[in-house]
């Protein structure tokens, strides 16, 4: 089903990717009716899936009912429900965010997080790379640059330092300086993240993002 669902795949297939998702959306409601927390799990996973092929309204909808769900059974304090607002933020994002409202989610997201892992954790990486993104894209730069060393020490800490995701993130800094006007910064952070690269694959490798 989630390889069928690739966005890059033809029309006729994200179709049938999108039939085979809503079907399974009302099997998990009816199948896991006696088993919440399994429940509210594939429905996060199902608003992933939503949002990678674009239905973010969809995916919004799915999350948030997670969300409410997971709250209800597991409380504040889980990093279940730390998860799914992650997700539900990142897919504001992805959708445009007009109204502003990923960047609390992902802020509260990120406090249960600290709150409940103590030193590094790669749920903490993911969601502080989230909001360095956002900062960055609403031109908070010096909020962004702060966010991104600290993921790329953490990252290379908990990683090493050749690793696919140390260098995205890199990758990631790198654009944020040259959207600060610091070239000389932007140049040096894409050599590493060039090194990094070579030394994991032996040369460039396309899936390296943003």
């Amino acid at each position: 089903l989630f390889e069928v669902s690739d966005p890059s795949e033809s029309r006729g297939e994200e179709l049938t990717a999108r039939e085979l998702l809503d079907a399974g959306s009302q099997r998990i409601a009816f199948d896991l009716a006696e088993q919440p927390e399994v429940r509210f799990t594939m429905q996060r996973v199902l608003g992933q899936v939503y949002s990678s092929l674009g239905a973010h309204q969809k995916a919004r909808t799915i999350l948030e009912e997670a969300l409410a769900g997971q709250l209800e059974v597991l409380g504040e304090n889980s990093l279940e429900v730390a998860t799914t607002r992650l997700w539900r933020g990142r897919v504001l994002q992805n959708a445009g965010d007009n109204d502003g409202e990923a960047e609390p989610i992902l802020r509260d997201a990120l406090a249960m997080q600290e709150r409940l892992c103590e030193g590094r954790h790669p749920e903490k990486a993911d969601t502080k790379r989230q909001l360095a993104g956002l900062l960055r894209d609403t031109n908070r730069f010096e909020e962004s640059k702060v966010i991104y060393l600290d993921l790329i020490a953490s990252r290379t800490a908990m990683l090493g330092e050749e690793h696919h995701e140390v260098a995205s993130t890199w990758n990631s800094y790198s654009q944020l300086l040259l959207r600060m006007n610091d070239v000389d910064g932007a140049i040096e952070a894409n050599a590493k993240t060039i090194d990094i690269i070579e030394r994991i694959y032996g040369g460039p490798h396309p899936s390296l993002g943003a």
